[in-house]
């Protein structure tokens, strides 16, 4: 059952995330002209908010399945814009998670917290 782990792993989306957040680091050449006057709160370089920001189209199980917010995503040059974009995208994809567990009676009252 050697194949099993692959599995699991391909189908996590955070393992997918954090792989293509550390592709996205390591091929990243774009020289940054932003000054940090002011430190995020996050603590991130301009560089690891730019592998963020590209890592979060790349985590679906089958991204050519919807290809809308990748494409927007490829149409904005922004980063905080591609940061938001994410955001709108994760928030959706939340919901729709939850609406599925609604129709497959799961209960949400006992989330973490």
């Amino acid at each position: 059952m050697d194949g099993d782990d692959d599995d699991d792993q391909e189908t996590d989306r955070l393992s997918r995330f954090h792989t293509a957040y550390r592709t996205a680091l390591a091929t990243d050449t774009q020289g940054y002209s932003i000054t940090a006057t002011d430190e995020n709160s996050t603590g991130k370089t301009p560089q690891e908010l730019t592998a963020i920001s590209w890592a979060a189209f790349q985590a679906d199980l089958v991204p050519e399945m919807n290809p809308t917010h990748r494409i927007q995503a490829l149409d904005t040059d922004d980063l905080f814009d591609r940061l938001k974009l994410a955001s709108h995208m994760m928030k959706q994809k939340e919901a729709e998670l939850r609406q599925e567990l609604v129709k497959a009676g799961i209960e949400m009252d006992g989330e973490e917290g």
